[in-house]
């Protein structure tokens, strides 16, 4: 497959999420073959909405995507360079003519800014108090005709409640860069034309992730690194590094580190899929960074 890289310029921030407490959500890093997985089988039809109905309350099938994507990276862009973090902190400068060039690996990183936010959600009261066995870190207790904990939910007035929500974001750029691996550029390109309608990550009815634009580069081959929507190899510090840039299973780590050929350096683990759809609670490795063993 041919190596892209794409450029994407955001009108607010795209982002996606995962529970951390029970009124908490932080963000994980966001890959788009899901959204093309979509596209690839429900933008062809008059009506997606009953096969993907049908789909949602069926078994969960993971299926391999078309097109590969590494996570969405933010960066930042000066004249002809791009510069971009990976999730570990590598910090990759491309310059851009009709190709992308691979230059260095920065250790001038630029600054990538988060952001917190709150947003007022109503619950079922069955289902809140339904949050006291299922919270590892939060404990619920009735008080004089209150449950008392993270948010303050009063007990006599409805079976609504309004609980707010903190959302804490890794970045709020809106520039970002991301990895394709594909053999049809057309399909590519169409795909991302749909996504400037629909947006990409979560809270999308609310604004969110509201693609502006976009533009695809082919990667020129370069000796110094290997380049993938899977993963990175390069040299740093007189030593190999490989470098995972989407999610993987856990057992694919374990195997590379078993097989006494890496040693694991950093590593990110998290609940998820590793391919489409990402809605799967399997503990997967979101991020790692592995030294070649001489």
């Amino acid at each position: 497959m041919t190596v892209y890289l794409v450029c994407l310029e955001f009108r607010t921030p795209p982002f996606t999420l995962q529970f951390r407490y029970p009124n908490a959500q932080i963000s994980v890093p966001l890959v788009l073959d899901g959204a093309f997985a979509f596209l690839n089988k429900y933008s062809g039809l008059d009506d997606w909405r009953e096969e993907y109905l049908m789909d949602a309350f069926g078994p969960i099938v993971h299926e391999s995507p078309d097109i590969n994507t590494s996570y969405i990276l933010p960066a930042v862009e000066n004249q002809q360079m791009v510069k971009f973090i990976t999730p570990l902190g590598t910090c990759l400068v491309f310059e851009i003519n009709d190709n992308a060039v691979f230059k260095e690996i920065s250790n001038d990183s630029p600054t990538i800014v988060p952001f917190s936010l709150r947003l007022n959600r109503r619950f079922a009261l069955d289902k809140a108090l339904s949050l006291e066995t299922s919270a590892d870190n939060f404990k619920l207790s009735r008080k004089k005709g209150k449950i008392s904990g993270i948010s303050s939910i009063e007990i006599g007035k409805g079976p609504f409640k309004s609980i707010s929500l903190d959302l804490k974001i890794n970045a709020c750029n809106l520039f970002w860069c991301v990895f394709v691996d594909t053999d049809d550029l057309d399909v590519l390109k169409n795909y991302l034309e749909h996504l400037k309608i629909s947006g990409i990550g979560k809270k999308r009815n609310m604004g969110w992730g509201d693609l502006k634009g976009f533009n695809v580069y082919e990667i020129e081959s370069s000796k110094s690194i290997q380049i993938s929507a899977n993963e990175l190899r390069y040299n740093q510090n007189n030593e190999k590094i490989m470098e995972i840039i989407r999610p993987k299973e856990l057992k694919e780590i374990r195997r590379l580190i078993q097989s006494k050929k890496y040693s694991l350096l950093k590593i990110f683990l998290g609940h998820g899929a590793v391919d489409p759809p990402y809605w799967g609670k399997d503990t997967v490795v979101y991020c790692a960074k592995l030294r070649m063993e001489k």
